[in-house]
């Protein structure tokens, strides 16, 4: 449906389409958004909504006027966030996108690095700081662009502007000198005490050099913040502490919990030692070198072999492989001045079976396409020593 007028705002520059609903003599139609097409604003309802009225009928155009409040308090959040953070981060700030909705905010930004959590306090202390000082926000609508310029307005980088602007203006400490001057078609408060509170919930990267932050103020903010104190509440009848102290015992868990692992460590390092004596004195002679081909289950059993090899007083080479077509390649110092080093090794594995790899003189992994198994490994390498010895 489209009106010759109306109070609805159409989706555009972030901000989305009010909701609300039309009345026709007797009929309601449900106006589930608006879209700005051109000069027009188009008001979607539902399929099944029937007939719509024709041209001439005199209609009664109601928004949601509850919606439409969490909107504008989130929209002049933006305003309040974009200036909070050229002060913190400073000048080089852009905005470069944003989304305005009736339960969050987003807003998008040029900076070069990851905003610390001190920052990010201070960000969201001042946008809260406008809040309580109640600013009176106030717009023109019949300002040409260099004239908006010429009072201070922000303009948005690649954003193209008609004959005349709308600026958006939040007052500061004295007249001549407003918090913000921003260039902005959107639905704003009439003061800054409207939003009630604002909580940043997240920052991160989404593209080299962009940021972005997310928001709640409102209602919403205050439903986040009630469901974090829940979490903690919880999290203190689990820790049997008062809140206050959770911080403070889950540190001490950890540091446990890492004392333990530490201590299980040594003991896994200590079984698996002896397993790999085991191992290497079972191993295979071949014209006088140790030869172990052996499966391995994780990167930790392969870094001890690496590790043990090197306490090897004799010549040996280990071949490890797994089911996924990997391997890796151990030699003891002896090996290594016979010629058999780990990297000369696995460059003939990798020749023999289309491989890639390579590491150290003593330890080397690589993988293959091609299915490994014992007897493939322990001919492929037999052939390099008996050919080296030669």
């Amino acid at each position: 449906i489209v009106l010759d007028k109306t109070p609805f705002y159409g989706e555009s520059g972030g901000q989305v389409g009010d909701e609300g609903e039309i009345k026709c003599s007797d009929d309601v139609y449900n106006v589930v958004d608006a879209k700005k097409v051109g000069d027009s604003i188009v008001h979607l309802i539902p399929k099944e909504s029937g007939s719509i009225p024709n041209e001439g009928h005199l209609v009664h155009a109601k928004v949601n006027g509850e919606r439409q409040k969490g909107i504008q308090r989130n929209h002049t959040a933006t305003h309040l966030l974009h200036r909070a953070l050229r002060d913190v981060l400073g000048e080089h700030v852009q905005q470069s996108g944003s989304l305005v909705a009736p339960d969050r905010l987003r807003f998008d930004f040029s900076h070069f690095k990851q905003v610390s959590d001190a920052e990010l306090k201070e960000i969201e202390r001042r946008v809260n700081e406008q809040i309580l000082r109640n600013r009176k926000v106030s717009w023109r609508d019949d300002l040409t662009l260099d004239e908006a310029k010429e009072q201070g307005a922000m303009a948005l980088f690649g954003e193209k502007y008609g004959d005349t602007v709308r600026m958006i203006t939040i007052a500061g400490d004295s007249p001549d000198k407003p918090y913000s001057n921003e260039l902005c078609g959107g639905t704003h408060v009439q003061a800054t005490g409207e939003i009630g509170l604002f909580v940043i919930v997240s920052e991160s990267a989404i593209a080299a050099g962009m940021r972005r932050i997310e928001a709640m103020t409102g209602e919403g903010a205050l439903t986040y913040l009630n469901e974090r104190r829940s979490q903690l509440e919880e999290s203190a009848k689990l820790m049997k502490s008062p809140p206050e102290q959770v911080a403070d015992k889950v540190a001490g868990l950890i540091f446990e919990v890492k004392a333990k692992i530490k201590e299980l460590d040594k003991l896994q390092a200590k079984a698996a030692t002896s397993s790999i004596t085991d191992l290497f004195a079972k191993a295979e002679d071949i014209n006088g070198i140790k030869l172990l081909i052996h499966k391995f289950k994780t990167k930790d059993e392969l870094n001890t072999y690496a590790d043990h090899s090197q306490t090897l007083e004799e010549a040996a080479i280990g071949i490890f492989y797994s089911d996924k077509s990997q391997y890796a390649v151990v030699s003891s110092p002896p090996a290594i001045k016979r010629g058999l080093s780990a990297r000369v090794v696995i460059d003939h594995l990798n020749k023999e079976t289309g491989g890639r790899g390579g590491g150290r003189e003593y330890f080397t992994q690589g993988g293959t396409t091609t299915d490994l198994d014992e007897k493939v490994l322990r001919r492929i390498v037999i052939a390099l020593i008996e050919e080296r010895e030669k």
